[in-house]
């Protein structure tokens, strides 16, 4: 089964994409973790989420970018040094559509950049899309593409 991690400071945010999944009826994991430090914990195996079974590498991470203690581009940073999970596909989720920002996302080595939507469609939607490019093992990632911002557009 594979696993999204989602990483937020947002609870509502948080809470609203994991009834967008349910809705959806995704057949991946969906994993929660509130902040960037706590975010680092999971991707570690730190103290809670040491059992892998329970808690287990991600295959996706979807990651928004303004947070209180580590940024999504500093988490980003963190998440491509470190060997167990440097190869895995990650969408920044952002409010932000600064071109600067999309830019820099993609040059910090982002898969996609996905604009934090507004209703739940949208939401259902790229749960959907998360769950087809997943199932695909990446070979169908139409749906996100289509979610996401085109740097060569910027």
């Amino acid at each position: 089964m594979n696993t999204v991690l989602y990483i937020d400071d947002s609870p509502d945010d948080l809470f609203l994409f994991s009834k967008a999944c349910e809705a959806a009826g995704v057949s991946f994991r969906l994993r929660l973790v509130d902040g960037s430090d706590v975010a680092r914990e999971y991707l570690s195996g730190a103290g809670e989420y040491g059992d892998r079974r329970e808690n287990p590498l991600p295959d996706f991470v979807l990651l928004d970018i303004k947070m209180p203690e580590m940024d999504g581009f500093e988490m980003l940073n963190w998440i491509r040094a470190h060997p167990k999970v440097s190869d895995t596909m990650v969408a920044l989720y952002s409010s932000s559509t600064v071109d600067r920002d999309v830019l820099r996302g993609f040059l910090s080595g982002t898969t996609f950049y996905i604009p934090k939507s507004q209703g739940f469609h949208r939401l259902r939607e790229l749960a959907t899309g998360l769950d087809e490019c997943l199932k695909s093992r990446g070979s169908n990632c139409e749906r996100l593409l289509n979610l996401s911002i085109d740097p060569r557009n910027i």
